[in-house]
């Protein structure tokens, strides 16, 4: 018994620690998981934020687009910047003369919104493109992205959106078909269009750091105070772990006396026992001292019946298979049962079905002699339904032969303690 006492001392702080710590982990984990949590939420936020800005410069664009479109064209002074367009060498009135003398070129409508793409990429930062499977001016070929959007409008797809790379840079591209007008068949008949036909499309690309640049101080204050309550969780967590340290060593104090007082009443009982035993072989022939023992063993009976029906605490003889032989009456008061109730109730039914397991090993211990008692602290259901925490001892008394005779259990409501 001992032994294992000892182990029991020694195992529950470190179960303790292992609580402690998985408490810590699945604490940190659950923080973790929330973090995570807002980031996609902040990302998917942003997302929003950018297929909005992107929606509403492809309306802009597109209505610029449209503009010139219908005009044919717009007449701009020739510089660098803007030669003649050789795309439009067949058209008769492509350069022409102001009457002061200026010269000017007709600029297409996707050779304007190049113009156009230039001023907002270097104004606003994201860029736009115009483009076609087949495209007259090389620069307004496809990209592989544009060009898997282009074949999703073949396939009837309104509009296509997605994060993408750029030179190295993460953009949210988005993009919408371009049909067929009639002013578009100045440039495009040759090509064997009609109205209404899908020409392209105008792509948009909103650089994803402008966006994340607004969503960055919202996601460090979350971050901050989830931070902040992960830290006030773990100082929880050591000072309810400081608090149980304390409360499990202090009750390991007081079974340890309870043990060692234990302990001298056995060795006490084992060498009355032993002198009993000296006694009896030395005055097995005379009556008068044998009368004087059966004496002694019924005053100690009368005793043993005298605390059993005294009900400082509730004791209960129970045999090997836990069925009821007696009970006392503090037993009864603790469960809420008369003596003939009880009776009719077995013992595993007043165990809090949560504690069942654990009382169901110790008392196999205890009937297979691997300890020859044990205290355990568990929870019983009263006749009222309600639970009640006690402290149980539980010690098997044993034939001649080493078979169990009975199991002597006593009962003490925790909270209470027992009075001389």
């Amino acid at each position: 018994m001992a032994s294992s006492k000892e182990e029991v001392l020694v195992a529950e702080p470190i179960r303790l620690r292992r609580y402690t710590w998985a408490l810590v982990f699945w604490w940190t984990v659950a923080i973790v998981i929330v973090l995570v949590w807002n980031f996609f939420d902040k990302r998917h936020e942003a997302m929003a934020i950018a297929r909005s800005e992107a929606a509403g410069a492809w309306k802009k664009e597109a209505a610029v687009y449209r503009w010139a479109s219908s005009m044919g064209g717009v007449y701009v002074p020739i510089s660098p910047q803007t030669p003649p367009d050789p795309n439009l060498g067949h058209h008769r009135d492509r350069d022409i003369s102001t009457p002061s003398g200026r010269k000017l070129t007709l600029v297409s409508p996707p050779m304007l919104m190049r113009q156009v793409h230039r001023i907002t990429r270097r104004w606003h930062g994201y860029r736009g493109h115009i483009t076609s499977l087949q495209p007259i001016d090389p620069q307004n070929a496809p990209d592989p992205w544009e060009e898997a959007a282009l074949q999703a409008f073949a396939r009837g797809e309104p509009e296509a959106d997605s994060e993408a790379s750029i030179g190295g840079a993460r953009y949210l591209r988005y993009m919408r078909p371009l049909v067929i007008e009639k002013a578009c068949l100045v440039c495009h008949a040759e090509q064997g269009y009609q109205v209404g036909d899908l020409r392209g499309g105008l792509s948009i690309a909103v650089p994803m750091a402008s966006v994340w640049s607004t969503q960055l101080p919202s996601l460090l204050h979350r971050l901050i105070g989830y931070g902040g309550m992960w830290v006030l969780g773990l100082l929880g967590i050591a000072f309810l772990s400081r608090h149980l340290k304390r409360q499990i060593s202090k009750r390991q104090e007081a079974e340890e006396k309870l043990r060692q007082a234990y302990e001298v009443l056995e060795q006490r009982v084992a060498e009355r026992t032993a002198e009993l035993a000296r006694a009896n072989a030395e005055l097995q022939g005379e009556i008068a001292d044998r009368r004087q023992a059966e004496q002694w063993l019924l005053e100690s009976e009368q005793r043993f019946r005298g605390y059993f029906e005294q009900g400082v605490v509730g004791m209960a003889i129970l045999s090997p298979q836990r069925e009821w032989v007696e009970v006392n009456r503090r037993l009864c008061q603790i469960l809420g049962y008369t003596a003939d109730e009880l009776f009719l109730k077995p013992w595993s039914e007043l165990t809090h079905p949560d504690d069942r397991a654990a009382e169901e090993e110790q008392f196999q211990q205890l009937l297979a002699s691997v300890m020859k008692r044990f205290v355990l602290d568990k929870r019983l259901v009263r006749k009222d339904r309600r639970p009640v925490e006690v402290r149980l001892t539980a010690q098997s008394m044993r034939k001649p032969d080493g078979s169990v005779d009975c199991l002597l259990v006593l009962v003490q409501e925790m909270g209470r303690r027992p009075t001389a």
